[in-house]
């Protein structure tokens, strides 16, 4: 696993970024840390998205996107590989990032 910048914990980070330096499309990214160390030959979905060394980073071209006959179907399968690379690769626990959506009854603020 390697290291990303000084984070120690695990985590998913996903976002929209301009063009930049290291890479000179607009897009969507994703990363993890701690990086699994074979993230360049990792199976990213759709076949637009790919890994960009010199980023260290996945990213789909908002070009790319748009062509895309459903663009936001694309962006889930897109971040969705990523998490499963997470999972794979990356020894996450898939079950310990579930999200339970509490109770509308439950909690503090509850209205009776």
């Amino acid at each position: 696993m390697k290291q990303y910048g000084s984070v120690s914990q695990r985590m998913l980070t996903l976002g929209v970024g301009r063009p930049k330096d290291a890479s000179p499309h607009a897009g969507f990214y994703a990363y993890l840390a701690l990086q699994p160390s074979d993230c360049a030959s990792a199976p990213i979905q759709p076949e637009q998205a790919g890994w960009v060394e010199t980023m260290g980073e996945w990213m789909m071209p908002y070009e790319a996107v748009r062509a895309c006959p459903d663009p936001r179907g694309a962006v889930l399968e897109f971040l969705r590989s990523v998490y499963r690379v997470a999972l794979t690769e990356g020894g996450w626990d898939g079950p310990a990032f579930e999200y339970t959506r509490p109770s509308p009854a439950a909690g503090p603020f509850a209205l009776s």
